[in-house]
């Protein structure tokens, strides 16, 4: 984006994002307190790390057999005869074991452990890291990648990991070995990856609207559209692809809905031959298809259903521009994210009104 989010409106986004609106005043989060994003996370780590020392770490049971003098837990007597152990007064049995050196520990470790291994980290930052990283039972170091979070498995026991678990995915996927530097780590900063950003606007814009306008729009997902068209060989409709909407938000009982396509683009408007700005071509016909091929006879307001194409500020005009199409109306917005959270708060609810 042109211009920086500030750091405590990109904690509020990633908040939502991840769908944990009510954590957005977990810490205290500003420019001084976090320099930089990479602070940001790290600040959310310890936090994180701190709340499960006091409330204590999970723990599970782990099942191991163990040859020991006399018997514990259940005996395994066939392997102990086989082996002759009970002639010199001695078992095998298989014990379990309560330990916290299990995958959701192992991971918040070895991410602090990474980031003390990161030279760019705030000093007053990576200070409190390492007196938490000292105090947190020692756990397995364990290799992270992608595929490790996809074993991670959520209860109502171990529910307060589920903020560390999205910090710790969110620096692990933007971390890598620092070549000039064995065992040091440098952070990627995912806010200048637009395709990243526009994952993360997509996500908060639909857990937004879930969370604060479910009054409204008590119905707030995704939604598939296949394209109404009939196919000259019927075995080619099984080549059209389907759409797939960022945010639908439906009130069947007053007969609303909006499709919402996030766009986290640089520019809302292109310039095209020296002329002046124009909307982008792709995006109008992005949201006209979805109004369109979502009409549906049998359920009336699907005829009405209104579209709206949002972007992050631009640098010019950004009040809202809208279009008629039959009984559909398009409209193409836009937000400022540098506001106070209170003006993106209200913006958010004003450009679904209609």
């Amino acid at each position: 984006m042109a211009a920086q989010i500030p750091i405590q409106n990109l904690y509020y986004l990633l908040c939502y994002a991840w769908g944990l609106p009510e954590q957005r005043d977990w810490v205290k989060v500003d420019a001084d307190s976090c320099p930089a994003v990479l602070d940001l996370l790290s600040r959310l780590l310890t936090k994180g790390a701190d709340i499960l020392l006091k409330r204590g770490i999970a723990k599970e049971y782990r099942t191991h057999e163990e040859e020991i003098a006399g018997i514990k837990g259940k005996l395994e007597l066939a392997k102990t005869i086989k082996a002759n152990r009970h002639r010199e007064g001695k078992t095998i049995c298989t014990l379990d074991d309560l330990t916290g050196d299990i995958l959701l520990n192992q991971i918040v470790y070895t991410t602090m452990y990474r980031l003390l291994g990161n030279k760019d980290l705030d000093k007053n930052v990576k200070k409190d890291l390492l007196r938490t990283f000292r105090r947190f039972p020692k756990v397995t170091i364990i290799d992270i990648n992608r595929g490790t979070f996809k074993g991670v498995r959520l209860n109502r026991n171990n529910r307060f990991y589920r903020l560390i678990m999205s910090v710790c995915e969110m620096l692990h996927a933007n971390m890598l070995p620092d070549k000039q530097r064995p065992g040091e780590y440098r952070f990627i900063d995912f806010t200048r990856d637009e395709d990243v950003m526009n994952s993360i606007f997509e996500a908060f814009l639909r857990n937004f609207y879930h969370q604060e306008c479910r009054e409204d729009y008590p119905i707030v997902r995704r939604t598939r559209i296949a394209f109404h068209f009939d196919a000259i060989n019927a075995e080619d409709v099984e080549l059209l692809p389907i759409m797939e909407t960022d945010v639908t938000l439906d009130n069947p009982k007053e007969g609303k809905r909006i499709i919402l396509d996030a766009k986290y683009y640089q520019e809302m408007f292109v310039s095209r031959f020296g002329a002046g700005k124009n909307l982008r071509t792709d995006h109008i016909r992005q949201i006209e298809s979805y109004v369109k091929n979502q009409e549906d006879p049998a359920i009336p307001y699907t005829l009405q259903t209104k579209g709206i194409m949002v972007y992050p500020k631009t640098d010019i005009d950004v009040t809202n521009k809208d279009y008629s199409l039959g009984d559909h109306i398009l409209r193409f917005c836009a937000i400022d994210l540098g506001q106070d959270w209170r003006q993106i708060d209200q913006r958010l609810r004003q450009i679904i009104q209609f």
